[in-house]
């Protein structure tokens, strides 16, 4: 509207909106390659992979370099137009107050370009915090937990294993009773301090001491590092090792067949399968640009990937 109105030369409509409908079409691309791969993920929508879409669109971003580089010209224009014009001003709250710009100024159109892809960033960072080592075995599940003692010193310290790591913490007060009781059913709530870092299953290793002994000891190996843990009892020894051996063997297929899976989808992505041949035989009903021009050019789509010709000068 503001365009049309011709309250404005076509120097300071440039100003204003720079290159706005490179950013339409900029974004479109990569609303329309996101919509694609969830569409083709059908009910599996908690595993989307969106890594190698980000890559091939980031890069074709940069209408939005020039577009914010300019954002400080055209916000001093837009205060100046509404200072000094009153047409322009009468056109701009006749606008603000209609539906189609849901009582939002028009300055906040604007910046709302910049303000998006500068959000680009974090979205991605909070992707990777949630497809980190952490969640790669999508929802974590608890295992198993019990009493642990440090083999020398005897301190008590209550393990909480889940499918990614193990956890070991200390009680604030000492237990008085069989953990999972303590834990789950009791109502006195106790506290636990974490003693260590998680320790991630994937690079772990138990073992017996090599040493024959009546305590119920075994060996955690995890990277460079060797923790000596004894159980309540042998039992309790066997259940720890065998249930942290199952997790961590589940957890290295797990991180093997998603590694693959990877490989596999950037493979055939960079080989691609075939070729097709596309001839533009006919364009009609083409309506004309407010210059007057009709312009036209044609944009193939299919899945991810998107093609433009060059514009026809008609």
């Amino acid at each position: 509207p503001l365009r049309d109105s011709k309250l404005v030369s076509e120097q300071e409509a440039n100003t204003l909106f720079v290159n706005l409908n490179e950013l339409i079409m900029t974004s479109a691309k990569l609303v329309k390659a996101l919509r694609v791969r969830f569409k083709m993920s059908g009910d599996n929508v908690n595993s989307i992979m969106i890594g190698d879409i980000l890559c091939e669109q980031i890069p074709h971003m940069h209408p939005y370099i020039r577009f914010c580089s300019c954002q400080l010209n055209a916000s001093s224009l837009l205060q100046e137009l509404l200072d000094s014009n009153p047409e322009f001003k009468a056109l701009v709250k006749k606008c603000e107050s209609g539906d189609l710009w849901k009582g939002l100024p028009v300055s906040s159109y604007l910046v709302k370009p910049m303000q998006r892809v500068t959000k680009y960033p974090l979205l991605i960072k909070k992707k990777l915090v949630f497809n980190s080592k952490t969640n790669c075995l999508d929802q974590r599940r608890f295992i198993y937990c019990g009493n642990l003692y440090k083999h020398k010193s005897n301190k008590e310290l209550v393990g909480f294993l889940f499918n990614d790591f193990l956890l070991l913490t200390t009680p604030h007060k000492p237990l008085s009773g069989p953990t999972n009781d303590l834990v789950f059913t009791s109502k006195s709530n106790p506290q636990f301090r974490m003693y260590k870092t998680p320790i991630f299953l994937n690079e772990v290793l138990t073992r017996l001491p090599t040493d024959p002994s009546d305590e119920p000891t075994f060996h955690l190996s995890h990277i460079d590092h060797v923790y000596t843990l004894k159980a309540e009892n042998n039992n309790e020894r066997t259940a720890w090792m065998n249930k942290i051996k199952e997790a961590a063997d589940l957890y290295i297929f797990t991180e093997k067949k998603k590694r693959e899976k990877a490989y596999q989808a950037r493979t055939q992505r960079n080989a691609g399968i075939g070729r097709l041949v596309v001839t533009i035989v006919e364009g009609c009903n083409l309506v004309k640009t407010s210059n007057g021009r009709h312009d036209p050019y044609c944009e193939v789509t299919m899945g991810e990937q998107s093609h433009t010709t060059k514009t026809v000068q008609v």
